[in-house]
Formats: C-alpha cells, structure tokens, sequence
C-alpha cells in the first residue's frame, strides 16, 4: 500500500505556477491583441482564464474565455444576474405597496387603499400594475 513508498516530497516551481499573473501584469486588457513575450499576438488575460486553464489542467495558462463585446456585456450582465435583480426589484414593489397603506404620506396616496389583504383604489392598480411589470420583464429576459 501507500506506508511502503515512505513520505512524499513535492516540488513547486514558482515561476511556472504565477506565470498567469506575470502575463496579467504585461497584459490584463481582454478586447485589445498585445504581442506577449513568446511573441504571439494574445489578448489579454483575467482571473477567470487563471482558473479555468487551472480547471482544464493545462500546463501554460492561455486565455480560455472570450469577453463579449459592446452590448452584448450588458445582456449577459442581466441574463447571468436577472434572478438577483427580480428578486431586488420584488422587495422594491413589496416596500411600496406596504406605504400604499402606510398613513405615512398625503391623504390621497397612503390612506384609504385598504389593508394588506384586502386592497383599494392605489393599492389595487399597484398590484396590476406590478403584475404587467412581472410579466413584461420575464418575458424581454
């Protein structure tokens, strides 16, 4: 078994194993081609390439991961964060609609829209308009 080998030793080359950070150091812009030290024309590295070449086991980090341009950062940004952002906006929509029936406000907007469950007049419109709002958004993303 693993007692007969006796104790183990590991080397670590620690120029090999920061490499991804010297060439994040020389380079680190993603859109833009730079000529690296090997000589080739390389776009620039981010943490996310680090792992990933470290995930893949490959022996050089390389850049493993394509940045989406213009526009496209945007709707990326909201497709991978759209369920943190609803559920933000949730709270928001739920804040509101508890001062709809707060008394805290002028007589016309936070009095006389009813109790939590049982709403009137603002109250009312808030809940469909939030649910026009709700299903407009699930739909666009």
């Amino acid at each position: 078994g693993l007692e007969d080998i006796g104790p183990a030793a590991f080397s670590i080359d620690l120029d090999e194993l920061q490499d991804g950070l010297a060439q994040m150091q020389l380079h680190s812009n993603p859109y833009v081609r730079a000529q690296m030290p090997n000589g080739q024309w390389e776009l620039g590295l981010n943490f996310d390439d680090i792992n990933e070449c470290g995930l893949q086991r490959r022996p050089k980090v390389t850049k493993t991961f394509k940045e989406p341009p213009s526009v496209m950062v945007l709707i990326d940004f909201f497709l991978c964060y759209r369920v943190p952002i609803i559920l933000k906006l949730y709270c928001f929509a739920l804040s509101g609609y508890i001062y709809l029936g707060s008394h805290m406000g002028n007589d016309i907007t936070t009095s006389n829209n009813g109790s939590f469950f049982k709403p009137q007049w603002l109250r009312i419109n808030f809940i469909q308009y939030s649910a026009l709002g709700d299903a407009a958004m699930w739909v666009l993303m």
